[in-house]
């Protein structure tokens, strides 16, 4: 889920340069089991592709800060023998026994007062052993008492520091199940008014598909009656073979009948013309 920056407007960028921003619902989210594993499948797979090596990746870190020791002290030379790899050096026990000076040097002077200065601080040292015996036996059981409460009030400082610190992370892990909770209730809304609105769109559609194919049917069947209507125009216009068949037979008689009519009269004429010439 995105954090209160983040709803702000704020930017968080990572190391190597992506957006850090957590867009995730782990309270609310359910993916499947398998999703792990093809997840590590490909975890997996970059890794054997990537061609960094380990150092690669701390090169990447800024650089160490400078040390504040002083130059050339020991622990500043020590940081130096581990930055470099070099093995410790051995352990000098000469300090540490009272051996007197080689035999070939048994006269030198020098020798000498090196092995007795040597001599004169392990005394010095054991007298020190002895002072702090004393002050150990005269003081040392209120001390350790003193150093007792003193961790005892720092265990109870660093117990409380633990448990405030552990309260905060509950109470903000409590804040972002809340929100998540409420987020995934919205989404959860939204994306069934989101399935409802699909299922709509397709029921629409559906019924849209089903009126054209009603509209291309009626007009399929208007196209056949208009078709229809116009071969029964055509035939009613346009006579048939029977008909002028018919009429043909019609316009014979009515010949045949104007012939008969007109030969009476041929013959009346003649007749009228013999009777003349007979009478001249």
């Amino acid at each position: 889920m995105l954090l209160d920056s983040v709803s702000k407007g704020e930017t968080k960028i990572g190391r190597w340069g992506y957006d850090a921003n957590i867009d995730a619902l782990p309270y609310v989210d359910e993916l499947p089991q398998h999703w792990k594993d093809e997840v590590d499948k490909e975890i997996g797979l970059e890794m054997r592709r990537s061609v960094k090596s380990p150092k690669d990746y701390l090169a990447e870190l800024p650089p160490f800060p400078a040390s504040k020791f002083l130059p050339g002290s020991l622990i500043d030379q020590e940081l130096k023998r581990v930055a470099t790899g070099a093995a410790l050096p051995p352990m000098d026990q000469a300090r540490f026994r009272l051996d007197p000076p080689a035999l070939n040097r048994s006269n030198d002077v020098t020798a000498w007062k090196k092995s007795l200065d040597n001599a004169q601080t392990q005394l010095e040292h054991q007298s020190l052993r002895l002072a702090n015996l004393e002050l150990l036996f005269k003081y040392g059981g209120n001390a350790w008492k003193a150093n007792l409460n003193h961790l005892e009030a720092s265990i109870v400082t660093t117990v409380k520091t633990r448990n405030d610190q552990k309260a905060q992370i509950e109470a903000i892990n409590q804040e972002r199940k809340l929100q998540q909770e409420v987020a995934g209730l919205e989404l959860k809304q939204l994306q069934e008014e989101w399935v409802a609105l699909i299922e709509k769109n397709m029921t629409i559609v559906e019924e849209c598909a089903k009126m054209e194919v009603g509209i291309a049917e009626l007009k399929r069947e208007e196209a056949e009656a208009l078709k229809v209507v116009a071969e029964v125009e055509v035939a009613a216009e346009a006579p048939t073979v029977e008909a002028e068949i018919e009429i043909e037979a019609e316009a014979l008689n009515g010949a045949e009948v104007e012939v008969k009519a007109e030969a009476p009269e041929a013959e009346g004429t003649g007749a009228q013309e013999d009777a003349t010439m007979a009478e001249s």
